[in-house]
């Protein structure tokens, strides 16, 4: 038994069973959040790419582009700090499919690719 993979498929497999605008409009934060611990979940392992994805487009929906601003969303979810690392890495990982200029990480401006 993987625990972590077991977790990750699980997310997707949930989140991919319910409709984004419906279901999560006004708690896109919590969406966010549970994207964020299954893309966590999924490392090294397939299921990552679509959780960046989704990440991102999250983002790009909330109009989130600073790692600060992120971060205060996701510390109003339970989370230990411990997880605030990874989860910028995450964050890095998913800018990285946004269009260039859309990024900044604490007032610097993420170049993507």
């Amino acid at each position: 038994m993987n625990l972590y993979g077991d977790l990750a498929r699980m997310l997707q497999a949930a989140l991919q069973a319910t409709d984004r605008a419906d279901h999560w409009g006004t708690w896109w934060d919590i969406l966010l959040w549970t994207l964020f611990i299954g893309g966590y979940a999924a490392l090294k392992r397939e299921e990552r790419m679509w959780f960046l994805r989704m990440i991102r487009e999250v983002l790009q929906e909330r109009g989130l582009r600073h790692w600060v601003a992120i971060r205060n969303v996701l510390e109003r979810m339970p989370i230990c700090r411990t997880l605030l690392d990874p989860f910028e890495t995450l964050w890095c990982e998913a800018a990285a499919f946004m269009p260039r200029g859309e990024v900044v990480k604490d007032g610097d401006l993420v170049l993507s690719v």
